[in-house]
């Protein structure tokens, strides 16, 4: 969870109307609103693939053999831990710091 909460912090970034105000110079307020909530969309998009990614451990559209990933703990020296974590991707929405599960965002 600590790694979640880490992608998190990341995509709540893209929540604020503040973090898009200056490339929507000159926009409404309505619209600047609009632009964070699809900057934050996305963000979320993009977290939830690369979870996904790592919780499948390959490439799913490689024809080829290729290396997987994993995501493995590591103690606060650096030291693994021996913890692989995984079923992350089951995780994402239930990490949602405002505990809304990202309704925000996915418009439910």
């Amino acid at each position: 969870m600590v790694f979640l909460r880490a992608v998190w912090r990341e995509i709540e970034r893209w929540r604020d109307p503040e973090a898009v105000a200056g490339l929507a110079e000159g926009a409404s307020d309505a619209a600047i609103e609009l632009a964070a909530q699809a900057a934050a969309r996305a963000a979320l998009d993009v977290a939830s693939v690369i979870v996904q990614l790592i919780d499948n451990e390959e490439d799913i559209e490689s024809t080829e053999p290729l290396p997987g990933w994993l995501l493995v703990e590591c103690e606060a020296d650096g030291t693994p831990s021996g913890r692989v974590l995984g079923g992350l991707h089951e995780s994402v929405l239930q990490t949602d710091p405002r505990r809304i599960e990202a309704e925000d965002m996915r418009g439910s």
